[in-house]
């Protein structure tokens, strides 16, 4: 009716939204789900970022050649190095006496040796040894005089105690080096060298290359103690053999350490270094004794390991 007014009925409201705005109403998303292939992809991609940092914090310093500090020091020095001793038994009062010494070396005169013992310097030293037919390099710090292939050395006759001798020229250069090693910067001395025959002395008599005759504490008993009292008529003699066959051999080398050696590191001073000598025999060498005499015997001959070489000595006691 015209001039009427609606209102509606109290206690409810009206519903004055419009149901086209109502589409429009604000609705939330649901969350991608990442795939199994992205996933992987994404743990591939953080352990290559983890790789590759930890190559540039780690792996490249340690990669790179060591930085060279000081350098100039170098020099030549001659070394006097006795390789083995040799003795002939001595028994007082035989008569017509003579004895044969046979060395035999089976696989070759190898004789091993060690730069250590370095005092002057608190940084650690490295040798590294520049190479040649007969220096060969071994361990870290050490190399192999290999003298020849296989041999031997014969003494026909009672002589005094001597050495083979050979005398070598030393030329070396020092740097100062420092690099990376882990996580931590390392410094030390190098010392390059090489080494050059210059003579074998097969005849050298004790004291020599000082190497003087062993002492109580350079002996190791072989438990062998050959009793003589013997008795021959006129005209025939007593023989006596020894070899490796009747000694046990010692299982661990035979030690000499040589004098120490002065090394000029420029700018930084000087330090020392000694060379030791490890020698052990192998499998077919010997050391062959042969004694002869005549008339009456009393007494004992004690064998001896001589504990710097590996040679044979002898004490004989009435």
């Amino acid at each position: 009716m015209e001039g009427e007014t609606f209102f509606p009925p109290l206690g409810r409201r009206a519903d004055v939204s419009s149901s086209a705005d109502s589409t429009h109403a604000p609705t939330e998303s649901p969350r991608p789900k990442w795939s199994r292939a992205r996933k992987v992809f994404a743990v591939l991609g953080a352990l290559i970022l983890v790789f590759v940092g930890g190559y540039v914090v780690y792996g490249y310093p340690n990669g790179l050649p060591p930085e060279v500090l000081s350098s100039g020091g170098r020099g030549q020095v001659f070394l006097d190095v006795a390789l083995m001793t040799f003795y002939t038994p001595s028994v007082p009062g035989a008569t017509d006496f003579n004895v044969t010494l046979t060395v035999v070396f089976a696989t070759g005169m190898d004789f091993p040796f060690g730069w250590g013992n370095v005092s002057g310097t608190a940084l650690p030293v490295r040798f590294v040894l520049t190479p040649s037919p007969v220096f060969v390099s071994a361990s870290p710090s050490g190399f192999v005089f290999e003298e020849g292939g296989p041999g031997s050395i014969g003494i026909d006759r009672p002589v005094p105690p001597g050495a083979f001798v050979s005398l070598w020229s030393m030329a070396y250069t020092v740097q100062e080096l420092s690099a990376w090693e882990g996580f931590s910067k390392t410094t030390w001395f190098e010392v390059d060298y090489a080494l050059t025959p210059v003579s074998l002395d097969f005849g050298g008599y004790l004291p020599i290359a000082n190497v003087t005759v062993p002492g109580a504490s350079d002996l190791l008993p072989t438990g062998v103690v050959d009793n003589l009292n013997l008795t021959v008529q006129p005209g025939y003699l007593w023989t006596l053999d020894r070899s490796f066959s009747d000694f046990t051999l010692p299982s661990s080398p035979f030690h000499r350490t040589l004098p120490p050696v002065t090394f000029d590191a420029g700018s930084a001073g000087n330090f020392t270094a000694a060379l030791t000598s490890s020698f052990q025999w192998g499998k077919g060498d010997d050391y062959h004794v042969k004694m002869s005499g005549s008339g009456t015997m009393h007494g004992s001959l004690a064998w001896y390991w001589d504990r710097r070489f590996g040679s044979v000595f002898t004490i004989f006691s009435p």
